[in-house]
């Protein structure tokens, strides 16, 4: 990045291969017969094609998306919905601004 980044924040470098995005979801196989103009009606297709995607994956019990629903929570727990406090206690008091 050119910017600078503030002490709260961090900069990650994720492998191509597993970003998700609807490229990917869209261009496999089965996601080409979805009807794209169903999806496309909605404001929020591009979740739609997402979730779509991850249950045809989980569906047919394999591959990288597949391993992942196995391993992710059953319980939501959303961080925009914390408490302020429990949000304060990730931060890291090391890092000087």
């Amino acid at each position: 990045t050119d910017k600078t980044l503030a002490g709260t924040e961090v900069l990650v470098r994720i492998p191509k291969h597993l970003l998700l995005n609807t490229r990917v979801a869209l261009t496999n196989l089965a996601a080409r017969n979805l009807q794209v103009a169903f999806y496309r009606s909605s404001s929020n297709w591009e979740d739609r094609v997402l979730a779509t995607y991850l249950l045809w994956t989980y569906s047919r019990k394999q591959g990288i998306w597949y391993d992942m629903l196995l391993h992710m929570s059953r319980d939501i727990d959303i961080l925009c919905f914390w408490p302020e406090a429990d949000l304060l206690e990730f931060n890291d008091k090391t890092i000087v601004s």
